[in-house]
């Protein structure tokens, strides 16, 4: 064989050498950046899910308070505010919730973790503000609120308290979208924000050891 047609042959082998690498290649390069995405992906999952689960083990807890003391927490804290309103003695009895009338369009909502023979020694589980859908007065609402905030935790600051408020109202317009939980949960205390055709409710509930 002439050296020209070795030189041929070996121009060839080459060229049929790096075709066949390049095609190898291609895919192993596709099949790299999608297994290393995929291993990213589920790391960043893991990591988020750790975190997760360290908040939830992290959660505050907060000291009982009995429904007699945390409605004149209440009242204290109302009238350290300027509004013009007082819990009275008076109350509805609606199942396991008792309900004050503050006026013709708010009421205060309460449960106790258990129903006893005294209410004066019941243990306060969960409060809510009830306004009415026509009630427009939006400030006064919301010292309502940072009131009723204070008084399941004196320890919050009005920053803390609006953020709160915020949360809940994304929570309340996602829930319909996903699966996110309706409740907000923040330093021992878990809110939430329900609507209805007739009223808007405001619901603190408190997670204690």
């Amino acid at each position: 064989m002439s050296y020209k047609k070795k030189e041929k042959t070996s121009k060839k082998t080459i060229w049929k050498g790096l075709i066949f690498i390049i095609l190898l290649g291609i895919p192993l390069y596709f099949g790299t950046s999608y297994l290393t995405t995929k291993i990213m992906d589920l790391s960043n999952k893991n990591s988020n899910s750790t975190q997760t689960h360290s908040l939830l083990d992290n959660l505050e807890t907060i000291q009982p308070i009995s429904i007699e003391s945390f409605l004149q927490q209440f009242n204290q804290i109302l009238k350290e505010h300027s509004l013009p309103y007082q819990v009275k003695k008076q109350f509805q009895r609606q199942s396991n919730t008792y309900i004050y009338t503050l006026d013709d369009k708010i009421r205060l909502y309460i449960e106790p973790v258990k129903k006893l023979a005294s209410q004066s020694k019941e243990t306060l589980q969960m409060s809510a503000l009830l306004f009415s859908t026509d009630y427009e007065n939006q400030e006064e609402m919301k010292s309502l609120l940072y009131c009723l905030f204070q008084a399941n935790n004196k320890n919050l600051g009005q920053d803390e308290i609006e953020q709160i408020l915020s949360n809940i109202e994304k929570t309340e317009n996602q829930k319909e979208e996903t699966s996110t939980s309706e409740f907000f949960q923040y330093r021992g205390l878990e809110a939430s924000k329900q609507i209805d055709k007739d009223s808007i409710r405001y619901r603190i509930g408190r997670i204690m050891e």
